[in-house]
This record gives structure tokens, sequence and C-alpha cells, in this order.
């Protein structure tokens, strides 16, 4: 994932992460993490995201180009 995602070079219709519970921690480590929002369709279900997770996703100052985002099962409860 971190490879993919400092890639200058991505060009990628679309990309499965799922099930490789990646979790906030490895998500923040990623650094440049908005390599991987500009894959139109993303997939990272199953990745111990939580609501962290998903507010570090979608509040990136470059802002996200992910047309479709797959979060399921990362526990996300009512504040996700």
């Amino acid at each position: 994932a971190e490879a993919l995602a400092t890639s200058d070079r991505l060009a990628l219709d679309r990309l499965s992460l799922a099930g490789n519970e990646v979790g906030l921690p490895r998500l923040l480590a990623l650094g440049r993490v908005s390599g991987l929002l500009r894959v139109p369709v993303l997939d990272l279900s199953g990745n111990r995201l939580g609501p962290a997770g998903v507010r570090a996703i979608l509040h990136r100052p470059d802002g996200v180009r992910v047309r479709e985002l797959d979060l399921g099962h990362n526990e996300l409860g009512d504040a996700g």
C-alpha cells in the first residue's frame, strides 16, 4: 500500500486493499495517502479504520478524488 500511495504514476481504475487490516496508524504512516485517493474506485473494507480513519481520509487538505469508496466492516459505529 505504501508503494502505491507514494507512486507518481498511479493510473489504476480501481484498487482493493480489502481485508489487509491497514488500521489508522498505518494509514497515517503512509503520509501520502492522497496517492491512493486518486483511484476512482477504492475498497478499504475490513481494515480496522474506525471513525478516525474515515476522518483522516475525507478531511485531506488536497481533497479526495475517489468516486466509490467501500468502508464496510470497519467498525465505524454511529460516529462513522
